[in-house]
């Protein structure tokens, strides 16, 4: 899947655009409103952003707030997670790669999805 649209709702324009792509299709399998499709969903849009790293577009997983469009070179410093491509600041992913833990959830979360027909 790539598709570099931005969109306000990004579960919504998955179902609707991307529902016969089959890690979509995996997370279509869990009912709605459960609490497990959301972190499949996430993971997804992290892979989705970090697939357009490369033509210089950067959507971070955690926006700063003094983020201005003066700021370019603070661009510089959101780099990918091997774990999960997210976009993080450098201290932020520093901190989330101290946690074993998170990092062994989402190893099992990218094993769940490639697993055919068991998306949890």
């Amino acid at each position: 899947m790539s598709d570099s649209t931005n969109v306000t709702n990004f579960s919504r324009h998955l179902f609707r655009k991307h529902a016969n792509e089959e890690s979509v299709a995996n997370i279509l399998r869990i009912s709605k409103g459960d609490a497990k499709r959301k972190p499949f969903i996430d993971l997804l849009r992290r892979q989705g952003n970090f697939s357009i790293y490369s033509e210089n577009i950067i959507r971070p997983v955690q926006r700063p707030s003094s983020l201005t469009v003066s700021e370019n070179v603070q661009l510089l410093t959101f780099l990918p997670c091997r774990f999960c491509k997210g976009l993080y600041k450098k201290s932020l992913l520093i901190d989330m790669l101290e946690n074993v833990n998170l990092i062994t959830k989402i190893q099992h979360l990218t094993r769940d999805m490639q697993v055919k027909g068991k998306p949890c």
